[in-house]
């Protein structure tokens, strides 16, 4: 269900990209759309977002707007990111980043960098995730950005976690949660957090990773700010309370993850991606555990 300030969001782009066609302003127009199909993206509307999207490309094909057109791309990407085509996404991240860099847009640039290490690690190459994570901190230390600084963190614990080096990538979440509090941005700490439970119970530390999962859950909007797999978190919640002996509190965490993938599943834009989509491996893991009792063990 759409929130009040939600819908009023959804309305004024509506009106806008209408305001835009009636006095011809097309930029204006393939701008209102590109928002639109971020406020639809924003809530698994998957398809209305590519279609969207589409149309806003269109036009900027058309009156030939470059850097427009660049970020269309990059939300395109992301759209396929969400969806589990990570090559198809970045292989879109890459032609923007071109784009950007060739114009000199070095803070869009960034944005790119850190999403091609996100993809990289959600592939399962670790050294080529955290060659980008690196590159990306590099480049958010001389823009001054402390999100982008968090976010590249992040995407260099995932990719220390792929490799296989826990400490490594427990330190390195640890740092990204702790900069995301300094500047009091909630982007992504669910998704985080929860990764960090995990890999605080498999090295040992139960109680922080029950404290982290009870950070979690105590607030619905942690879990699903910048979280493109808000399932993602009550899975890895159910893995952690099962791990310390409440299976009940787990199975009704699954019940949870499970009816979340399989409505946004249901949104897909068509077969190909929604199985894709549901080839996920944490998708796989939620319905091993939800309709056969097959959990991963380790948790994961």
């Amino acid at each position: 269900m759409l929130r009040d300030d939600d819908a009023r969001r959804e309305e004024l782009c509506r009106e806008l990209v209408e305001l835009c066609r009636s006095i011809g302003d097309r930029k204006g127009e393939a701008l209102a759309l590109e928002r639109l199909a971020i406020a639809m993206l924003a809530h698994d509307r998957y398809v209305d977002a590519s279609d969207l999207l589409e149309r806003a490309g269109t036009i900027c094909e058309e009156i030939d707007d470059r850097h427009r057109e660049a970020s269309i791309g990059a939300n395109r990407a992301h759209l396929n990111m969400v969806l589990g085509a990570f090559a198809e996404a970045a292989a879109g991240v890459q032609q923007t980043l071109a784009t950007y860099e060739q114009r000199r847009d070095y803070f869009n640039a960034l944005g790119c960098v850190n999403n091609l290490s996100a993809i990289a690690c959600l592939m399962g190459d670790a050294d080529r995730g955290r060659r980008l994570a690196l590159d990306a901190l590099e480049r958010a230390s001389r823009q001054g950005s402390v999100l982008y600084e968090a976010l590249a963190f992040e995407n260099l614990a995932e990719a220390e976690r792929v490799g296989g080096d826990l400490p490594a990538a427990i330190a390195a979440m640890e740092t990204s949660l702790e900069r995301r509090r300094a500047i009091g941005s909630l982007l992504s700490v669910g998704f985080a957090s929860a990764h960090l439970a995990v890999w605080h119970f498999l090295n040992g530390s139960s109680e922080i990773a029950r404290s982290l999962i009870d950070g979690v859950l105590r607030s619905e909007e942690t879990v699903r700010i910048g979280n493109p797999w808000p399932q993602d978190c009550y899975w890895s919640a159910a893995q952690v309370y099962r791990a310390l002996g409440e299976p009940g509190h787990a199975r009704e965490l699954v019940a949870r993850a499970y009816a979340m993938t399989r409505e946004r599943a249901d949104k897909c834009p068509d077969a190909r991606l929604r199985a894709t989509f549901l080839g996920l491996q944490w998708h796989r893991d939620i319905f091993a555990a939800h309709n056969e009792d097959r959990w991963p063990e380790p948790p994961r």
